[in-house]
């Protein structure tokens, strides 16, 4: 039996050969995001943001979505809109709670109608609590992990890929899980705090992830997932900030780089997955980590 072949291609090798016109298109246009749409959950966090300033530095028009108060967001929010509008780029900030089943709706069913398509989401929401053992884990503390991290990665998915399917243009959902989800994270010397109810979210992501690549596929929605190790964001520098023995067991014991990865290290992953050059990769976790998986 011969495997089927494709009867069209439109870009590489082939392309050029049909066309005869290398200089018809590159592997940049293929990273073009412009004129798309879409969202970022979570977008005023350090990942998410960077996520977003990728993808409107693309070409897209980005929807950035978090549960903070416009006037309370971070200078680097700020930053970020001040060279979208210095750019001509295409920035909006909607306050919501994405584990609100009817914001995560009305919030992409409004952007379909505005702006006439719906191609990707990018969902970086998250909530991490390491403070206690795991014999001493609250259900509130277990049930918030969940709901943050696990419900609203599903109604925010859910939403967006009904709106794609309106268009019938396919897209791309892109879930923020964690090395977390994949390996147990070790505790500093001496300290005794657990990722339990973290790790636990975030490996249902993983697994989420999958069921959508599998379900969404005939609708040409590709589904993948991002797993980050350690990275120096607000919240990991609140943690390392007061505390210099977990500061130097994460930066040079945890990965065989030695040392904590940059925000703008995601930057190309995301853009990647969003972009037309993975229009055949669906059901992946892509680990940006050092290497950490591997010790």
């Amino acid at each position: 039996m011969t495997a089927s072949k494709t009867t069209t291609t439109s870009n590489g090798v082939a392309r050029i050969i049909a066309d005869g016109n290398a200089a018809k298109a590159t592997i940049f246009d293929q990273f073009s995001l412009k004129g798309q749409v879409g969202v970022v959950a979570g977008g005023a966090g350090a990942l998410g943001l960077e996520s977003a300033l990728a993808l409107l530095e693309a070409g897209a028009t980005v929807y950035i979505t978090d549960i903070s108060a416009p006037e309370k967001l971070r200078e680097e929010y700020k930053a970020v809109e001040a060279f979208a509008e210095q750019s001509g780029a295409t920035l909006h900030y909607v306050q919501g709670d994405i584990t609100d089943k009817a914001f995560a709706e009305s919030f992409c069913q409004s952007i379909s109608a505005k702006e006439g398509r719906f191609d990707f989401a990018v969902l970086a929401n998250g909530w991490l609590h390491t403070d206690t053992p795991i014999l001493e884990i609250t259900q509130d503390v277990w049930e918030k992990s969940q709901l943050i991290n696990t419900t609203g990665t599903l109604l925010l998915s859910q939403a967006a890929a009904k709106e794609m399917k309106k268009f019938g243009n396919g897209g791309s959902l892109l879930l923020y899980a964690s090395i977390a989800g994949i390996r147990v994270q070790r505790a500093a010397p001496n300290k005794h705090h657990s990722w339990a109810a973290y790790a636990a979210s975030k490996a249902a992501c993983h697994q989420l992830t999958r069921n959508l690549a599998v379900e969404l596929a005939k609708d040409r929605i590709r589904v993948n997932s991002i797993s980050p190790g350690q990275f120096w964001t607000p919240m990991t520098n609140a943690m390392l900030g007061t505390n210099p023995e977990l500061l130097q067991h994460w930066s040079t014991c945890n990965n065989p780089m030695g040392r904590l990865g940059r925000t703008d290290e995601v930057r190309g992953v995301t853009v990647y997955l969003c972009s037309s050059l993975s229009s055949y990769v669906t059901g992946t976790d892509h680990i940006i980590d050092g290497g950490m998986v591997l010790w």
